[in-house]
């Protein structure tokens, strides 16, 4: 057996020695046992929401990508419906229905994690993945690889997932968006201009995803029918 030299170096960048129980985002608070703290939830603005146009479920969807490794599921951007200000005691999908006719040539991706992807993650948009010494480009929800940014649709089929994109919300909602601006590109970003462009160009209204509305909210309400629905 051979010694093992042990050599104490310290902490090393981005480590350290303890893990707060608690960040400061989530407003803890103390109470008169000092021992005993209260944190709140960090709220979060959920804006994005899978849509299967046919399929009644995820499940059904990724079982037609399974020999796919990146899907590109498309935005369908909708904008504030008229409303000034949004109603929190409703769920965003059922207060705005107003959008584009068409789907945005842009979107999410459902990334395959069994594949290597190819080069940095550039974008949340779309990647490329490696299988042994081969390059896969995304595949959209039309069946067509997305290769130098060329989107194609089939024209004989409909999507079979849109990422529902309500994007502004009511103008209320914007109004804070843009107050907030982006990490990216600060408040010169989605500006008044692009709010209204999109606004003029909601000439279209989506209710597909409305036939999951009532399997939600009896989720929510944990209302169950059905023995055991």
């Amino acid at each position: 057996d051979k010694d093992i030299c042990i050599q104490e170096i310290g902490l090393r960048p981005g480590e350290k020695l303890y893990e707060e129980k608690l960040m400061s985002e989530e407003g803890m608070r103390t109470t008169p046992n000092k021992l005993i703290h209260i944190g709140s939830p960090i709220p979060f603005d959920a804006d994005e929401f899978l849509c299967p146009i046919k399929d009644v479920s995820m499940l059904e969807v990724l079982k037609r990508y399974d020999k796919y490794p990146v899907v590109l599921v498309y935005w369908r951007l909708f904008g504030t419906n008229g409303l000034m200000s949004h109603d929190y005691q409703k769920t965003v999908i059922e207060q705005y229905i107003c959008c584009r006719p068409k789907l945005y040539t842009e979107g999410k991706i459902l990334y395959n994690t069994q594949y290597d992807m190819a080069g940095d993650l550039i974008s949340m948009h779309g990647i490329n993945v490696r299988w042994h010494s081969i390059q896969i480009p995304p595949i959209n929800s039309f069946g067509k690889f997305v290769v130098w940014n060329i989107h194609r649709v089939n024209r004989n089929k409909n999507a079979v997932i849109q990422l529902n994109h309500y994007w502004s919300k009511a103008f209320g909602c914007w109004v804070e968006k843009y107050k907030k601006g982006s990490i990216e590109k600060g408040t010169n970003w989605k500006d008044y201009h692009f709010f209204e462009k999109l606004e003029m160009e909601c000439t279209d209204c989506d209710y597909t995803i409305y036939r999951f509305l009532a399997k939600l909210k009896l989720r929510i309400t944990r209302t169950f029918f059905l023995g055991g629905y």
